[in-house]
């Protein structure tokens, strides 16, 4: 390891000291829309945006600040075939919720993204600062 790549990791290292190495960003990414809900059966039919797949995290949110947390379950494609993952965007889907919601709800899902560039340079077998 050069003296210049020592340096600039003592650097950022003493810099993660003083403002902290790690921060949680959350990020969401929208990934379907409610089309319907069957308040007999607890089931939503959802417009697809992005990826979905069983067991994701997802958050329903509506008009007046109506939302709730939940996980994709029991999720079937247009033709009621049980599925594990729905990859197509614009795909009618039908899923299992908790609670009632409305067409028109929102569907995302949390992706917590980790900034640490301190880390990242630590793991970096071959870090050579430009």
């Amino acid at each position: 390891m050069s003296w210049l790549q020592v340096s600039t990791t003592e650097h950022h290292l003493k810099m993660s000291n003083c403002f902290g190495a790690r921060r949680k960003i959350p990020e969401y990414k929208f990934v379907a829309e409610v089309v319907a809900y069957d308040a007999a059966t607890q089931t939503a039919t959802i417009r697809q945006r992005n990826v979905i797949n069983e067991g994701d995290q997802v958050e329903f949110y509506g008009p007046g600040f109506r939302h709730f947390e939940t996980y994709i379950e029991d999720l079937h494609d247009a033709k009621g075939n049980k599925i594990d993952r729905a990859p197509n965007p614009m795909e009618l889907l039908t899923i299992k919720v908790p609670q009632p919601v409305e067409a028109g709800d929102m569907v995302r899902a949390l992706k917590e993204g980790l900034i640490n560039l301190i880390k990242k340079m630590e793991q970096a077998s071959q870090f050579v600062p430009r």
